[in-house]
């Protein structure tokens, strides 16, 4: 039984591949797209606006990883596509990570501010969060369906 947030996560991809063009879409196997049809969710149906970029389009990360495993197995035709698109992934995941530790430091910093104000004695320090890396859900997620 696949989790909830897999079913939706599928259902997002399947609506989004409905606007692809039907050469790319032969490209992914059928037994791929059996797997996301047969674990999709049944009640959730996502509307994805296809005049967006896929960037712009609400998904949740779990879908936007999934379609990035698709490029990479399906779409990207020999290994220097598939090494610039790894580029790519890597130097994105990088920005989103120092966007987070940004936000995080702009937390703190505001934080402390608010204290010196209300001049509380107390010693507040920053709860370090660790995100799931980009490629470690897709890893999680391929390691997922081989298991089966």
């Amino acid at each position: 039984m696949v989790s909830i947030m897999y079913q939706n996560a599928f259902s997002e991809v399947l609506e989004y591949l409905k606007g692809i063009n039907e050469e790319d879409l032969e490209k992914i196997p059928k037994s791929f797209m059996e797997y996301l049809k047969n674990n999709a969710s049944k009640d959730y149906h996502p509307q994805i606006d296809y005049t967006k970029p896929l960037k712009e389009i609400e998904m949740s990360s779990t879908a936007y990883s999934v379609i990035s495993h698709i490029c990479y197995e399906y779409w990207c035709e020999n290994e220097n596509i598939k090494k610039e698109f790894l580029e790519l992934l890597n130097r994105n995941q990088v920005l989103y990570e120092e966007d987070i530790n940004n936000k995080t430091q702009e937390g703190f910093h505001h934080s402390k501010e608010k204290q010196k104000k209300e001049k509380v004695e107390e010693n507040i320090l920053p709860i370090e969060t660790k995100k799931e890396s980009f490629f470690d859900k897709i890893k999680k997620f391929i390691m997922r369906i081989f298991k089966r």
